[in-house]
């Protein structure tokens, strides 16, 4: 994360997935995307032969919507069938990633999953399906930084500022992500940890919400990826304050 006002900064991460047939899931900060495990067996008939669905875990407008958009615009073209977004909200991509686990086993339900998903295992008591063994890995599609953004009235133009009133007001500054487990979440926790501050965390169920609230000065600190964050940004409607 680097910041312009701060004395402390940390080099940039990338991180990848590994092949599918891994023991355990250690990936973080990419998006994957997966077909539903059962998928994968083998059929005789050609393939496609109907329109396929890609489910997206988060809201119209935001980064995954975004890249799963991008992406089925130009697999039409190669596929020669329609590739129609489905946009299944809530519990930080879960409910896309258990609605692709319940789809029949042909190959025609896909599932666009953010690094959340690595993670979720490990947060949540209970998920209702294996992260690992009930998908297939297909491929890394992108890898991008967050952005740390406040509202353009906001009285804070530095992260060092925002952190300095966090530690004399603990408990009274928020911010956002996209659900609880997601990397949003982990960066703001780990900003808390490392910085010894409260921010309060307000969970979304995708960016575009966060971004509305954010404008208008209702959550003081929005993580979010560049992808959605960018075009704000150069139009002054946010200000980046730091960038992991």
């Amino acid at each position: 994360m680097s910041d312009k006002g701060s004395t402390r900064s940390a080099g940039r991460r990338e991180w990848r997935f590994a092949p599918a047939r891994m023991g355990r899931c250690c990936q973080l900060g990419a998006m994957a995307v997966l077909l539903s495990l059962a998928a994968a067996s083998a059929s005789a008939a050609p393939w496609p032969e109907r329109p396929i669905r890609f489910l997206v875990g988060f809201a119209p407008g935001g980064s995954g919507d975004i890249i799963a958009r991008l992406l089925a615009q130009r697999l039409m073209l190669s596929m020669g069938q329609p590739i129609v977004v489905e946009n299944r909200l809530g519990a930080g991509g879960a409910i896309a990633a258990e609605a692709a686990v319940r789809a029949p086993a042909d190959g025609y339900t896909w599932v666009i999953l953010p690094s959340g998903h690595a993670t979720q295992g490990a947060m949540l008591k209970s998920l209702p399906f294996d992260p690992v063994r009930d998908f297939a890995w297909i491929s890394t599609v992108t890898t991008y930084p967050l952005t740390f953004a406040v509202s353009p009235e906001s009285r804070f133009s530095s992260l060092t500022e925002l952190i300095r009133e966090a530690r004399r007001s603990p408990g009274r500054l928020t911010y956002s992500s996209v659900g609880m487990g997601t990397a949003h979440h982990l960066v703001g926790e780990w900003v808390n940890a490392e910085a010894g501050i409260e921010l309060v965390h307000v969970p979304f169920k995708g960016g575009t919400a966060a971004l509305t609230e954010t404008m208008a000065g209702r959550i003081d600190l929005m993580i979010e990826t560049i992808t959605l964050t960018l075009p704000y940004l150069r139009a002054g409607k946010l200000r980046g304050i730091g960038v992991t």
